[in-house]
Order: structure tokens, then C-alpha cells, then sequence
């Protein structure tokens, strides 16, 4: 038995037991009868190549009144034990009643799963990779796939993500660097998150010098200056935090363009410098771009510069733009263009993911609401995100659904992201749930 008592409960229980083992070439046998007590010990009766165990007993009369056998009962378990035990073969045989069941499953548990419930739908198990580079991952994978009726990806927080906002990214540059006192300008890796540090190498006079340490001292950033061969290296330290919410972190390459043209002029900065500190600043809601609008249903557009590279060669940065779901943003874009080319700039998308705007009826709302709320005992909230989570790939057929409870601290996008534990496994279960309803079609 699965405790090594089953055997002795048996034996104990019976008038006679009898058991032959097949193992290592060899046949043995034992016999015990009245309860356990040795009528025949072990000995080897023959050789065989066979191996398993034949153990056949009879009840004794005197402890059971009724000694029948139930063959619907045997099946039951003898089943329950074949989807516990996968590609494990048994076999029921009734000589009495000529009758026999047999029972092997390969997949286990899933076969079970299969058994007893009654699915309408197939479910599909789809692994991102690139969520954070353009989810052209996705792209490939429909490409070849079909995409599905309904959809949730794990890929937010609780409640139901049923808006997100338009995302454009752009690539801003100058022909050349054509600033004459600003050598060198880096800040920033991916346009998606607010940089932390940037730094700036500055061919400059004693006297600027000090009017730089005097602005700086009077902004709310840190600033560390450096004196080399080749000028004074500032560098700015702020914030991470991710594009979708800028305001929640400080931007290090913005505050130092804004400490660079609080004693530079134009010409000093050159163009792209020039042009983010005056239509962009450190504003985050695109004001001074002319791109400041908001909604109802998504809230304002917000404004990330994410990198600014500047060397002897070139000048560029790149901004994300998170924009409000019932606005358009061919003419963002327009309006970016129109204000940077009074910079002789060139403007280049990178990407632009179109907003996602699930209407709150949606079947596939009701259906995670349904499951969250039986697990949680209450009906999640509806909102919206500047975030890009994988929903938006599912055209429309798809909302971001978990894991992240509200007040968690989850540190995404920063160091040390995390779940908590016991969370995490309450977030298993609503998605269990979720795709038990998925399976079977209930939408109620």
C-alpha cells in the first residue's frame, strides 16, 4: 500500500494469503493464513524473467459478514490510482461476471482534469519573452497562430486593466552635435523607464564653472562635479521609475539639461539640448510640446525622456509618449514634428502601440470578474494604465488581469521586484478559476 501497512491490514483481515514474487530470475512464495500466522515461508518455487507480485487472499468470514466484492468500486479506485500514476497500466478482471475495465493515462492529472470536467473551449498557454522591446514576439507568434476568441495575461495589477494608453516612441536627433561648449551628454538606456543618472562633459570657463556649482546647489537634484583633462563631468543622480507613471520618479537627464541651460545659451547647448529643455523641460504632462490633453477614461498623456547620447558625431534622445485612449496619435505626432523641426530636428518613431479600450461589458470582463470575486469575495475595480502589458497584442479579444494586489509592494521595473508569497498563490487561484470558466464557457 501506498504507507507499507496495506499488505499487513490485508493479511491481518484474511483466512489465507498467499503471495508470489516474480524478481531477479527467480519465483518465490509465501502463504500465511488465520490472521497473519506463517503457513509456508519464504522459499524460491522457479525461475521466470518475469518481475511484479500476485498476492491473492480470502476474506475471513468469521470478522465480515458480507465478503462481495464491488466491481464499480474496484474500477473507482483503481482509476483514481491510474491518474495519479501516469502511462501506469491496470487492469480490473471479473472471471465471476466476465467482465473487465482497463485504465492507463499518459498525461495524469490532466487526463483527470479532462474527466471531470466538460470543456467547450480549447485553452492555450502563451509565453511572452518581450514585453519590455516592442512584444515582437507576439507579432511572430499570431503570425503563425490563431488568436484567440478571449484572453487575460498576468502582466498588471488587480483589478481588470480595461484601458491602455497609446504608446509612441520617438527618436529625436541633430545632423551633427552643434553645440560648442557641450562635448559629450549621456543619460538613459531604454526609452520606457525615467534615468536615474546622467552625465555631461563641459568645455567651460572658471566663471561658468561656478555658476553651474551655484544653480546647482539651488535645484532639487544631486549633482557631482568632476574635474578632468578634458573639462568638468557632471553628474546628475534622480530617480527610476517606469514611462507610464514619470512623475513618480526623477528624471536625472532632464534636471541636468535644465542645470546646463540655466547658464548656456543656445548656441553652447546646441539644438537637442536646446529644444528639450524649452518643449520639454522637466515637465511630464507634455505641455510645452503642445501634446498636453487628457480623458475621462484613461486620464492625461504623459512624457518620458528615457536617453539622451550626445558625442563629437552625433546628438540624439528618445521619448515615450503615453497618450490618453480616446485621442489620436497620428496628430501627437504631428505636433512633436512641427515643434522640433524649428530645431532643424529629425523625428523617427521607434514604435507606436495603438491604445487598448475594452468596453466594461465585454464577455471576457464579466467572466474575470465573476472568478475574482469568487475567490476574493468582492467584485473587482476597472481601470486603466499608461502601462504596456501583452493585452494590447490580443487585438482587442484581451485585458491584463493580475498579479499584483492593490497596496502591494511589488517594486516593478526597480530593483528587487518581487511578489509576496502568500499573494502570489491567491493570484494562482483566481487565474485557476478564471480558466476553469474559460474552459467550460461559463461567462456568468
Amino acid at each position: 500500500g501506498l504507507h507499507g501497512v496495506g499488505g499487513s491490514v490485508v493479511n491481518a483481515l484474511s483466512k489465507r494469503m498467499d503471495i508470489i514474487i516474480y524478481r531477479e530470475g527467480k519465483i518465490s512464495n509465501i502463504r500465511f493464513c488465520d490472521g497473519g500466522k506463517v503457513e509456508s515461508p519464504l522459499k524460491t518455487i522457479g525461475e521466470s524473467k518475469k518481475t511484479g507480485t500476485t498476492v491473492t487472499f480470502m476474506p475471513d468470514y468469521s470478522i465480515f459478514k458480507n465478503c462481495n466484492f464491488s466491481y464499480t468500486t474496484i474500477c473507482e479506485r483503481m482509476q483514481e490510482s491510474a491518474f495519479l500514476l501516469p502511462s501506469l497500466t491496470i487492469d480490473v478482471i471479473d472471471e465471476l461476471d466476465k467482465r473487465e475495465a482497463h485504465f492507463h493515462y499518459e498525461k495524469g492529472i490532466t487526463n483527470f482534469v479532462e474527466y471531470i470536467i466538460e470543456g467547450k473551449n480549447t485553452l492555450r498557454a502563451i509565453y511572452g519573452t518581450d514585453e519590455e522591446k516592442g512584444m515582437k514576439d507576439m507579432e511572430t507568434y499570431f503570425e503563425n497562430e490563431k488568436m484567440p476568441e478571449y484572453s487575460f495575461t498576468p502582466d498588471s495589477d488587480y483589478g481588470i486593466c480595461q484601458c491602455e494608453k497609446g504608446i509612441l516612441q520617438l527618436e529625436i536627433t541633430a545632423e551633427t552635435n552643434d553645440g560648442t561648449t557641450l562635448n559629450e551628454f549621456h543619460a538613459g538606456k531604454a526609452v520606457n523607464i525615467v534615468p536615474d543618472t546622467a552625465y555631461a562633459m563641459v568645455d567651460c570657463s572658471e566663471y561658468d564653472d561656478h555658476n553651474l556649482v551655484r544653480f546647482a546647489d539651488a535645484m532639487d537634484c544631486d549633482f557631482d562635479f568632476h574635474y578632468t583633462i578634458d573639462g568638468v563631468m557632471i553628474i546628475s543622480h534622480g530617480r527610476a521609475s517606469h514611462a507610464c507613471v514619470p512623475n513618480k520618479g526623477k528624471n536625472a537627464a532632464t534636471a541636468l539639461v535644465e542645470l546646463l541651460a540655466s547658464n548656456f545659451n543656445y548656441v553652447q547647448l546646441g539644438s537637442l539640448c536646446s529644444f528639450i529643455n524649452s518643449s520639454i523641460g522637466l515637465e511630464t504632462n507634455g505641455n510645452s510640446l503642445g501634446i498636453k490633453m487628457r480623458d475621462s477614461i484613461s486620464g492625461e498623456l504623459t512624457v518620458n525622456v528615457g536617453s539622451i547620447q550626445i558625442d563629437d558625431k552625433s546628438a540624439k534622445a528618445k521619448i515615450d509618449v503615453r497618450y490618453p485612449v480616446t485621442m489620436d496619435g497620428n496628430v501627437i505626432l504631428y505636433r512633436i514634428k512641427k515643434i522640433a523641426s524649428k530645431d532643424n530636428l529629425h523625428v523617427k518613431i521607434l514604435s507606436h502601440l495603438k491604445p487598448l479600450n475594452m468596453d466594461e461589458n465585454a464577455p471576457i470582463i464579466s467572466l474575470l470578474k465573476s472568478a475574482y470575486s469568487e475567490v476574493m469575495g468582492e467584485e473587482p475595480e476597472l481601470y486603466s494604465t499608461g502601462g504596456g502589458t501583452y493585452a494590447r497584442m490580443l487585438d482587442n479579444k484581451g485585458v491584463a488581469f493580475g498579479p499584483v494586489f492593490k497596496d502591494d509592494t511589488s517594486n516593478m521595473h526597480n530593483a528587487n521586484e518581487s511578489l509576496d508569497e502568500e499573494k502570489f498563490f491567491k493570484h494562482a487561484e483566481i487565474c485557476l478559476e478564471a480558466l476553469y470558466r474559460l474552459y467550460t464557457g461559463n461567462f456568468d
